[in-house]
């Protein structure tokens, strides 16, 4: 099977690529580029009729492999250990800021709900960052901070709703 949709990581130094999941257009691309054997060719939709791309009620094939949705309540909740990862959050809360994070009624950490995206909370970052009082705590925490973000929200992974729901172009379409 081919990966045909990677993350490109890049960082001081490094680069890494870390692959999505197995798409059934990765496989009609590589079918289709004309790079294949026709050995090649055969072995990758043998594979494919082995795959979880495919249906064998329907005998066909989906877009995505079939899997779990977060529900909707359960979605933008920050991992247990995050005051440990980014002290800053948890200084931010004593002192009675909330301009990145807010805990709910059962002490579940959230990032505020303004945030549309990662250039929000690098702005709201940048805002802080400006401050004398906080200043020391965002320079040594933005990265944690960050990195939780993506960990909550997985942005760098997101295909657009047919990668999110059920239904129309979504998880569980058939498309051969």
């Amino acid at each position: 099977m081919f990966h045909s949709y990677n993350i490109l990581g890049l960082g001081e130094g490094t680069a890494s690529v870390r692959h999505l999941g197995v798409m059934l257009e990765g496989q009609v691309a590589a079918l289709s580029s004309g790079r294949l054997s026709a050995a090649d060719s055969l072995l990758l939709l043998d594979s494919l009729r082995g795959s979880e791309l495919y249906r064998e009620d329907q005998n066909s094939y989906m877009l995505y492999a079939d899997r779990q949705i977060v529900p909707f309540l359960d979605r933008n909740v920050l991992p247990a250990d995050w005051a440990g990862r980014a002290p800053l959050l948890s200084k931010l809360l004593k002192a009675g800021n909330s301009s990145v994070i807010t805990m709910d009624d059962e002490g579940a950490a959230h990032f505020i709900a303004e945030f549309t995206n990662s250039r929000d909370l690098a702005n709201q970052l940048d805002l802080l960052e400006s401050d004398p009082d906080w200043n020391k705590d965002v320079v040594g925490d933005r990265n944690a901070v960050q990195e939780l973000w993506e960990e909550v929200f997985h942005h760098r992974a997101f295909t657009g709703r047919s990668g999110a729901m059920f239904a129309f172009e979504g998880l569980g379409s058939i498309y051969w």
